[in-house]
């Protein structure tokens, strides 16, 4: 058990075209949890790395698109914590232990095309606890976050956050 943790994000665009590469990336700098977005996983998608459990959330019309997923160093002690698979949002989620701490990480995604509400994103805010690294690929513009327009659902998401 470690006090600190490496983690690293990543817009997959389709995990299983990238199995090897990624066991790759995984071995060489020593990772010891990768968040990603848009696995294009179905209930029958499977795919293993050397040395790590993955755990994963599909889209709920088990479609191979969207989807969200956590690979996790295999020695490192954690509990799934949360699964949404819905149409707008499919999230993954952790509670992992370190020497001092439990923190949750998890990845979520978001479709374009779905315009969440501020009560939406909060929901998913509440139940995570203080101490967490949250990866999110919610498709929301907003300048705020430096895109050059601003959307419906950027701008919920600005009220979420404020």
């Amino acid at each position: 058990m470690s006090n600190t943790i490496k983690i690293v994000t990543w817009n997959a665009n389709r995990l299983l075209n990238h199995q090897q590469e990624l066991q790759a990336i995984l071995d060489i700098n020593k990772i010891d949890v990768f968040l990603i977005s848009e696995t294009h996983f179905t209930e029958r998608s499977f795919i293993k790395f050397k040395g790590y459990t993955i755990y994963h959330t599909t889209h709920p019309g088990n479609t191979n698109r969207g989807g969200s997923a956590i690979i996790i160093k295999g020695n490192i002690y954690r509990n799934e914590e949360v699964q949404i698979e819905a149409e707008d949002i499919q999230a993954t989620a952790l509670n992992v232990k370190t020497t001092k701490h439990n923190i949750v990480v998890a990845r979520l995604y978001s479709p374009p095309k779905h315009n969440i509400r501020a009560e939406r994103y909060d929901e998913h805010f509440e139940n995570i606890g203080n101490r967490f690294v949250i990866d999110v690929d919610f498709n929301a513009k907003h300048t705020n976050w430096r895109s050059r327009l601003i959307t419906t659902k950027g701008k919920e998401l600005l009220k979420a956050m404020n």
